[in-house]
This record gives structure tokens, sequence and C-alpha cells, in this order.
């Protein structure tokens, strides 16, 4: 487990929160473990949300205030080929 201070990459903390959900499914911890990894894994939720938050603003400050060019994510789903 990172360092309650030590600040993860998006990426790492990505890799953090499908390790933490592959320990909870294990259904091997304790109930104190589990909150525990629920905290945690919330933590790392909330400063990627941060982080994404953040390229959007200056995505939208490179493209003169105009929002950045993404789909809403219903409609890419909507045209998933599956």
């Amino acid at each position: 487990m990172p360092k309650k201070d030590a600040k993860l990459s998006f990426e790492d903390g990505l890799a953090r929160i499908k390790e933490i959900t592959a320990l909870l499914e294990n259904k091997d911890c304790t109930l104190e473990q589990s909150i525990r990894l629920y905290r945690e894994g919330m933590e790392i939720s909330e400063q990627c949300r941060r982080e994404l938050e953040a390229a959007r603003h200056e995505m939208e400050i490179l493209n003169g205030d105009q929002p950045a060019p993404f789909a809403p994510a219903q409609a890419v789903l909507e045209d998933a080929p599956f």
C-alpha cells in the first residue's frame, strides 16, 4: 500500500485500484482489511478524478476555451461494434 501522502501517477493509481478490486473480490479479507482497502481505493479514485478534471481543463484552455473534442461516453458506447 502506498504511503498516505505519496501521490501516485494516474496510471499507477488505476493499477492500484485494479489490485484493490481483485483483493476485495477474493473474499479472503477480514472486514477491517476490506474497509481499509475500500477507503484506499476511494482516495485513489478521487485523486484520479481530480487529475482527469485538470487534464480536461487544460485541453479546454489549449483549444481556446472550447470544450474538449470528446464524444460523450454514452454516444461512444452506442456506436461500439459489440
